[in-house]
């Protein structure tokens, strides 16, 4: 099967930090890389803040033309050389996703739910769970949750989206289509939340795709911090490798 890592990176400086990261991953798991660098929805929210460019994640599907399954990543993660090939971990037939409502989240993201299925003139969120979308897998058959046609950029542009506007979206449309849903170990989309007391305050270092979500000012300092360390892990693995190999295939003594 065809698989790939999508990243959608339009101005993103720390994107060139997670490259190396993920292009380690993809060679040792044979995944293609595709990135999509230039903007094509130019999506103007007016009287917000927020980046608006960040709804071209959704242009992802558009990859699920031209392979079976896709890893979609935010461009401000490091993925570490512990990560297992993601794909044999999701089955095919779910959207794979790290849910995020948890801790001392778990109120907030019901309640902006809540909002925007009011604004949508949709069925109350209730109890359903609410996912990060900085790690989503899909396969083909999942390709109509990404795509945006007129109609929806108009909806983005005139319907509250709360806070986490693209992550809601996503999470409302999955919603809606009635994919089911398979929930990864935080492992594979370690936020910050997850090294909280809640969750026994588990270590980043031991997890495998870190996300660096949050203050775009500290977010470069925080990734630089920890990549030299996963760098070195994944140049001491493709090491060891080498040199099994050259074990392995050194003429033995008669």
């Amino acid at each position: 099967m065809r698989h790939a890592v999508v990243i959608v990176s339009i101005g993103k400086t720390v994107f060139n930090l997670a490259m190396p990261t993920i292009e380690a991953y993809c060679r040792r798991y044979g995944l293609a890389l595709e990135v999509i660098s230039e903007p094509r929805f130019r999506v103007c929210l007016e009287g917000s803040n927020y980046q608006a460019e960040i709804f071209e994640k959704f242009r992802a599907g558009e990859m699920l033309a031209k392979y079976d399954r896709i890893l979609r990543l935010d461009c401000d993660v490091l993925v570490s050389c512990k990560c297992p090939n993601i794909f044999d971990v999701v089955p095919e037939t779910h959207v794979g996703v790290v849910f995020e409502d948890v801790g001392g989240r778990a109120a907030q993201r019901r309640e902006q739910m809540e909002c925007v299925a009011r604004s949508f003139e949709l069925a109350p969120w209730g109890s359903r769970r609410y996912f990060n979308s900085g790690v989503v897998v899909a396969s083909q058959c999942h390709r109509e949750m990404f795509m945006l046609a007129e109609d929806d950029l108009h909806a983005i542009r005139t319907r509250d989206l709360a806070g986490c506007k693209e992550q809601n979206l996503l999470n409302l449309r999955v919603r809606e289509s009635g994919f089911p849903v398979y929930g990864l170990d935080f492992r594979y989309n370690h936020l910050s939340m997850f090294s909280e007391r809640w969750n026994r305050r588990a270590r980043r270092r031991d997890s495998f795709i870190l996300h660096y979500a949050g203050s775009q000012r500290r977010k470069a300092a925080r990734m630089k911090r920890d990549r030299g360390r996963i760098l070195a892990e994944w140049e001491g693995r493709r090491r060891g490798l080498s040199g099994l190999f050259a074990r392995l295939t050194a003429p033995r003594d008669a």
